[in-house]
């Protein structure tokens, strides 16, 4: 097997812990009370169950003035109380393993490149889109504090300040659900975000036993990318209904 490449010295330093990640939806008491550590780390911790999921869809590519791009995307996701596995499938040659290492943090992410795009192929890259746009890997930054709260969609959330070197990133997590809706990137000591990242639907699984993101947009300076799953399916993991030996293209990585 590759060995993992740090999140520093990839292309998809921005990727790895998503999108999925999965949206379990779970109150919380005394929200009002908690310190911006307490919520921060709620949701670099998030309430999971054993399940694996996978996700078919499209991710649809259009720079300003011109046309849309289409290309196919797929998520196979393993996840547990401890950590998130995923493989990710771009069009018919690209292709990632995925891990996040929840009590890690920031060191507990890693990104292996299985296939690389083929020659003259429209790449994960190319339509903007990073691995950690998926994995939430900025979660796990330097905790800088807490700008006033926000309404996202209608749904009340906190807005944190995060860096790592010369990035900051606003994240507007949910109180209810503890899962990002909004993220902004921006260059350090610019007013502007680079790029911005919303979720924007979510689909429950195995009789609502646990979420999963069913589309996102991502935007940047005069471009726009939007991901729509359409086909989703997954389980949570018992001693009947164990991990499917076929989850992740070329045998499951244990």
């Amino acid at each position: 097997m590759p060995t993992p490449e740090p999140w520093t010295s990839t292309p998809f330093e921005f990727m790895k812990y998503f999108l999925v990640f999965t949206m379990f939806a779970t109150l919380v008491s005394g929200q009002n009370a908690e310190t911006t550590e307490a919520f921060c780390n709620s949701l670099r911790q998030p309430p999971v169950i054993p399940a694996w999921a996978i996700l078919e869809g499209k991710a649809e590519f259009r720079p300003k003035g011109e046309k849309t791009q289409r290309e196919a995307i797929s998520l196979r996701i393993h996840m547990t109380p401890a950590m998130l596995r995923a493989q990710l499938l771009f069009g018919d040659d690209e292709r990632y393993l995925v891990q996040q290492v929840f009590a890690d943090g920031l060191e507990g992410g890693s990104v292996i490149t299985e296939e690389k795009p083929g020659e003259g192929a429209l790449s994960l890259a190319a339509v903007g889109l990073r691995a950690n746009d998926l994995m939430l890997s900025f979660l796990y930054w330097d905790l800088v504090g807490e700008l006033p709260s926000e309404k996202i969609g209608g749904t009340a959330c906190r807005v944190l300040q995060l860096k790592h070197e010369n990035e900051v990133v606003h994240v507007w997590g949910s109180v209810e659900h503890r899962f990002p809706l909004q993220v902004h990137w921006y260059d350090a000591g610019r007013k502007d975000p680079k790029r911005t990242l919303r979720f924007t639907d979510f689909e429950a699984l195995d009789e609502k036993r646990f979420w999963v993101v069913k589309s996102m947009t991502i935007r940047g300076l005069n471009w726009k990318t939007r991901v729509t799953f359409g086909e989703s399916r997954g389980m949570a993991i018992t001693p009947s209904d164990p991990i499917p030996a076929s989850l992740f293209a070329g045998g499951y990585h244990d």
